[in-house]
């Protein structure tokens, strides 16, 4: 008996199958994220105006030491159970829950007593009821482990629905408190409740529950994995949030608040870091083999460098007029810091994802190594640049060593793991892009003196000529 073309068995194709999953998720995350950022950036732009530099230098100051701290409570577990999949039982994912939620609550307690003398240490002893509330949070951040479960299913819109009521109840909660007069508590506060709704509505989602037993070969495969990990995250950590107690050390609370401002509105960038790792280190993780991470890779490089490449553009040719209609006179004196971390911020956004494949492939010593050698060199060129040239000093140095690791990483490791894997050609459309609407713009303020001809011309030749070098590759990706 023969078979006609329509009674022919198709196969499914895992490799389009799995792209296509992504590629949905990637959309769902998208949508959650960007919702999550336009409450967030809205409250953070009421508390800029109802709250003084100092008031974001003070909870700079807490925030970077107690989430140092927190760092020692996450062995990956969210990336271990995504990673081991369906090998990994109920009893296991409960495993990993109960090892997390103990090291938090260890970790948390011993904080509670420790910031005492260490903060007296500081010279900072008014910082010790925000480091003790804080150590609530440390215990919070473990609760939220069941995302891990929606993520392994690539069920990326209820986790994001579930972050983003975290984020609105957190944001009503912040302002409310920043106009009752709560100064620094009201950061506090929206950290605080924001973790806690989050996590409330993943356990609600998925509706799953912990067993009682643990499994000892589960705990060694999870510290074989997490524990570099867990270095990987207190060592990025530190070199991205210590520096402001350098600054803070050096300066005071007035200038420690206008650098974090300049750090942490242009990194707002790195929330779609946080859309495309959700979708991107699963997907990852089922890669059949080089040449499909090596062509997830290149399309997520080129996605996130369009982002990046704009928002640097701007800030560097009308930064100053951004500052004023965004956050007031006020923040004027952090013109110069914002420009650089928004350089950083997008570099970031960019060529971070590196990290994804070598995680992807179980190389996980090597990013311990690159945070290792990075630590010293970020937080000595913040205290040096502080030192010599103030909060720009320490902005440029910041700037400067972030972006040179990030190519080395990008040029010397990555071709390590996917061979012939180049980034120019995932960059050449969007650097084109840049280099075409930087000269508009140069050319409008030649002509016009106000030069906002030349801007809004340098966005429009920089979308036409992305729409004409990418159009064939993201119009494929947008009906999938």
């Amino acid at each position: 008996m023969s078979l006609s073309a329509s009674d022919a068995v198709v196969t499914p194709d895992p490799a389009a199958n799995l792209r296509a999953k992504a590629v949905r998720g990637l959309k769902a995350a998208s949508l959650g994220q960007a919702g999550k950022t336009i409450v967030d950036m809205l409250a953070q732009l009421a508390l800029i105006r109802l709250l003084a530099p100092e008031h974001f230098g003070v909870f700079a100051f807490a925030q970077a030491l107690t989430g140092f701290i927190s760092c020692f409570t996450d062995v990956a577990g969210t990336k271990f159970i995504v990673r081991e999949g369906d090998r990994l039982d109920r009893r296991g994912v409960s495993t990993v829950f109960w090892i997390e939620l103990g090291l938090g609550l260890v970790v948390g307690a011993v904080w509670l007593a420790a910031c005492i003398p260490l903060l007296a240490a500081f010279g900072k002893p008014e910082q010790v009821p925000f480091a003790q509330v804080l150590a609530l949070w440390i215990i919070a951040e473990r609760v939220i482990l069941p995302r891990a479960l929606l993520d392994r299913g690539l069920q990326f819109g209820k986790t994001n629905l579930a972050l983003f009521v975290g984020v609105v109840v957190g944001a009503i909660a912040a302002i409310t408190a920043a106009a009752f007069g709560a100064g620094p508590w009201s950061f506090i506060v929206n950290l605080l409740v924001r973790t806690f709704v989050a996590a409330a509505g993943m356990w609600i989602i998925t509706r799953w529950h912990p067993l009682g037993a643990i499994d000892w070969g589960t705990v060694r495969a999870l510290f074989r994995f997490g524990g570099p990990l867990m270095l990987t995250t207190a060592l990025t950590f530190a070199y991205t949030n210590l520096d402001y107690i350098i600054v803070g050390q050096v300066a005071g609370y007035s200038a420690v608040g206008f650098y974090y401002a300049a750090y942490r509105y242009p990194h707002y960038l790195h929330q779609f870091n946080i859309i495309i790792a959700s979708v991107l280190f699963p997907s990852f993780a089922r890669a059949k083999d080089d040449a499909q991470l090596a062509r997830g890779l290149r399309l997520v490089t080129r996605y996130a460098s369009v982002l990046a490449m704009a928002p640097v553009l701007a800030m560097w040719t009308e930064g100053e007029t951004i500052l004023r209609l965004l956050l007031g006179e006020k923040w004027l004196p952090a013109l110069f810091p914002f420009q650089c971390f928004t350089t950083l911020a997008a570099a970031r956004l960019a060529f971070i994802h590196w990290g994804q494949v070598y995680v992807a492939k179980g190389h996980t010593h090597t990013l311990m190594w690159v945070s290792v050698i990075n630590t010293p060199l970020i937080l000595g060129a913040a205290w040096a640049g502080v030192t010599w040239w103030g909060i720009e000093g320490a902005a440029l140095g910041v700037t400067l060593v972030g972006v040179v690791t990030l190519a080395i990483c990008c040029g010397v490791l990555v071709p390590r793991v996917l061979p012939g894997f180049r980034y120019g050609e995932a960059l050449r459309p969007v650097l084109l892009a840049g280099a075409g609407a930087l000269a508009v713009w140069l050319l409008g303020e030649w002509i016009w003196a106000e030069g906002w001809l030349g801007f809004v011309g340098a966005v429009g030749v920089y979308i036409a000529i992305l729409v004409l070098t990418c159009r064939a590759e993201f119009a494929s990706v947008i009906r999938k």
